[in-house]
C-alpha cells in the first residue's frame, strides 16, 4: 500500500512536528465536528466511510483511511484534554489528504516505547506511518493537528 515516493515521518520523542501540509489542488473537501468523546472515533470512522465512498475511492485506500482516521481520533480523545475533534478530509488527486484538529496539547512521549509481544497500544503511528505516503502532527495557536496522506495510486 505504501507508494514508493512516501516521504517517512518517525514519532520518536524529537521528531513530532512536521510543517503544516496543504493539498496543491484541493478537489472535494469534507468536514466532521464531534465531542471529543469516545463515540467521536466510530463516528469518525462512519462519516469516513460514506465520504469515501461518495468520492469513488477505492476500498484499499478507503480502509486504510478509516484505520488513520481511528488511530488520530482516539488520539485526540485519550490524550489531548480536547473538548472537541474536527476530521477535514480532503480530495486532491492522486491523493486523499487527513487531517485531525483538536485544541489540546501534543505531548511527546518522554521515552520512546518499547514493543513487547503482549504491548496492547502505542503502536497507532507506526501504523499510520505504514499505511500513509506522509503524515506528521504539527501545532498551532489552536491547538494540534495529526495530518497524513494516502495515495490513490497503486504503490
Amino acid at each position: 500500500m505504501p507508494a514508493p515516493d512516501r516521504e517517512p515521518r518517525r514519532y520518536g520523542a524529537t521528531a513530532h512536528e512536521a510543517p503544516e501540509p496543504r493539498p496543491p489542488d484541493p478537489g472535494a473537501l469534507a468536514v466532521c465536528v464531534l465531542p471529543a468523546e469516545e463515540p467521536a472515533v466510530s463516528q469518525a470512522r462512519a462519516f469516513t466511510r460514506t465520504q469515501l465512498k461518495a468520492w469513488c475511492i477505492g476500498e484499499e485506500v478507503a480502509d486504510a483511511a478509516r484505520i488513520v482516521v481511528s488511530e488520530f481520533v482516539t488520539n485526540t480523545v485519550r490524550h489531548s484534554s480536547s473538548t472537541d475533534v474536527s476530521l477535514r478530509l480532503t480530495r486532491s488527486r492522486p491523493d486523499v489528504w487527513i487531517e485531525v484538529f483538536d485544541n489540546g496539547v501534543w505531548q511527546a512521549p518522554a521515552t520512546l516505547p518499547t514493543y513487547g509481544d503482549l504491548t496492547e497500544g502505542g503502536r497507532g503511528l507506526l501504523l499510520v506511518e505504514s499505511l500513509s505516503r506522509q503524515c506528521g502532527v504539527h501545532r498551532s495557536a489552536y491547538g494540534t493537528c495529526a495530518w497524513a496522506t494516502l495515495s490513490e495510486r497503486p504503490g
